[in-house]
């Protein structure tokens, strides 16, 4: 794409016969905030090859170009559809931002299709990807596809993955480079790569509330909703643990821990868990554990990495405590867990 350039009502095939890497559209230059695809088909496709190392990219959002007040409005690409088909073992992407730019879509769907049997590539449908961590893609009634992995193949895959900026130091409206997920956004399998990502839709949020001092009840799992710290009963101590079942599936994407006292000379951890539909040991979800520690310590908040859950699996909230009744102060608890 040109600077200031338009296309609109096209239907854009790209293949090859042999290994090689494609590029369907590149934005250069400032091309993101000045040029517009309109109502168009992209197709990129390579062959059934396994041997072949290609790098295959819908669209590869490589310029410079930072946020304006007509992103939104402007909308380098809308109503438009992005299909990538490619095997092999290379990096697949319906879309990439590999340069410092900032690009927005409306109405788009974006398809990255299953490798052939064998494949060992990654296989994404949004990417998020630039050295110096500040590019962005901003997506609003955008549907992002790629084919689930079957347990017998090797190759990886997700929806989105946002590569950089590793970190999410703030995960408000527009606040962070990367990815950013608005109104009407379907994430088809619910993956985002076990990376982090911004919403500004309001998350769905399951809610935890411990009423009273912590030290006044034992350790154990949490029941979603609010309950008063008792002895011997709240935490829960038994198992099997106290749960929430996933109904859809979803991404875990979000933790926040608060208290309206800290405490003081102990600490308070929580620790998030869960429990595949198909059974097994509850398993710790890496990064989702906070642990408050000194009187000052009154909020902690996670938002560096996802958690993909299914349908029918468990979420376990536990908490555990160092020091006894009389020097563990935490008091009045609440966990919020964000999901998308």
């Amino acid at each position: 794409m040109g600077e200031y350039n338009r296309i609109e009502d096209l239907t854009l095939n790209l293949s090859s016969s042999g290994e090689c890497n494609l590029t369907g559209i590149l934005f250069g230059g400032t091309s993101t905030a000045t040029s517009k695809v309109r109502t168009c088909v992209l197709n990129v496709s390579t062959p059934n090859n396994t041997d072949y190392i290609n790098n295959v990219y819908g669209v590869n959002a490589g310029g410079t170009g930072g946020l304006t007040n007509s992103s939104f409005s402007f909308n380098c690409i809308k109503g438009s559809t992005i299909n990538v088909n490619a095997s092999g073992g290379g990096n697949v992407r319906g879309i990439l931002v590999s340069g410092t730019n900032v690009m927005s879509t409306r109405d788009v769907n974006i398809f990255v299709n299953a490798p052939y049997t064998g494949s060992l590539g990654s296989y994404v449908g949004v990417e998020t990807n630039d050295a110096g961590g500040t590019g962005s893609i901003q997506m609003r009634s955008t549907t992002v596809g790629a084919v689930r992995r079957p347990s017998i193949e090797l190759w990886v895959s997700s929806d989105i993955l946002q590569t950089t900026p590793a970190n999410v130091t703030d995960p408000t409206y527009l606040a962070s480079p990367g990815i950013q997920v608005g109104p009407g956004v379907d994430l088809v399998t619910k993956s985002a790569g076990g990376r982090p990502f911004s919403l500004f839709t309001y998350p769905t949020t399951i809610y935890y509330g411990l009423k009273g001092t912590i030290s006044s009840g034992p350790a154990g799992y949490l029941w979603p909703g609010t309950q008063a710290v008792s002895a011997g009963v709240f935490p829960d101590p038994g198992l099997p643990a106290a749960y929430y079942r996933v109904q859809q599936p979803a991404i875990l994407c979000g933790l926040n821990v608060s208290c309206t006292t800290g405490p003081d000379a102990e600490t308070t951890t929580v620790q998030v868990y869960y429990t595949p539909k198909a059974g097994g040991a509850i398993t710790p979800i890496a990064g989702f554990n906070a642990v408050l520690s000194g009187a000052g310590a009154t909020s902690i908040s996670y938002y560096n990495s996802t958690q993909n859950l299914g349908s029918g699996d468990r979420i376990h909230v536990g908490l555990t405590y160092s020091g006894n009744n009389s020097s563990n102060k935490t008091h009045d608890v609440t966990i919020q867990l964000d999901m998308f």
